[in-house]
């Protein structure tokens, strides 16, 4: 583990949500890969049983790497969400030997993985993941998966995520 906060962090060196935020960052990539092929694989058994080639699945079939840059703003958005609504700041005492980092991170490794199985059962999700992985190139399309992702993450926890005034609950008319 990292022993300097994130760069822009206000937290104290060895506060709950810096370790926490940490460990959330360095399995950024790989939740985010994994994100994308069960996406892909769900997208296949629930859409296109058959295994029929139509457009989507040619354009997914044709892609190269997938863009994962594209989904960092819903990974962030996300673990703070996490983050926001596991507020205890306490660190436990650990008896088995991990640090808090590991058990952070595993504790939203299992999060992050569950959420994501019922979040691909949303059509906009899944599609959102899709636009902004794999299927389109065009930072308009990419804008609007971002959109897609906001918008869902809103309906889904009844939350906003705001750049600047951080993560707030959802006021519905």
């Amino acid at each position: 583990m990292a022993t300097k906060p994130l760069a822009g962090s206000k937290l104290f060196p060895l506060d709950k949500n810096y370790i926490l935020k940490e460990a959330q960052f360095v399995q950024r990539q790989e939740l985010l890969t994994l994100l994308v092929k069960r996406a892909i694989q769900f997208y296949r058994q629930n859409h296109n049983p058959l295994g029929l080639v139509d457009d989507t699945i040619a354009d997914i079939n044709q892609s190269r790497a997938p863009r994962y840059n594209k989904l960092f703003e819903f990974y962030q958005d996300l673990a703070g969400i996490y983050r926001y609504l596991s507020p205890d700041n306490q660190l436990e005492l650990m008896f088995d030997g991990r640090s808090q980092f590991d058990k952070f991170q595993e504790q939203w490794r299992e999060q992050f993985l569950a959420w994501a199985e019922k979040f691909y059962q949303s059509p906009t999700f899944l599609r959102a993941v899709l636009e902004a992985a794999v299927l389109s190139e065009g930072e308009a399309k990419a804008q609007l998966a971002a959109n897609r992702f906001k918008v869902f993450l809103a309906q889904h926890f009844n939350l906003k995520v705001y750049k600047y005034r951080g993560i707030q609950e959802f006021k519905s008319a």
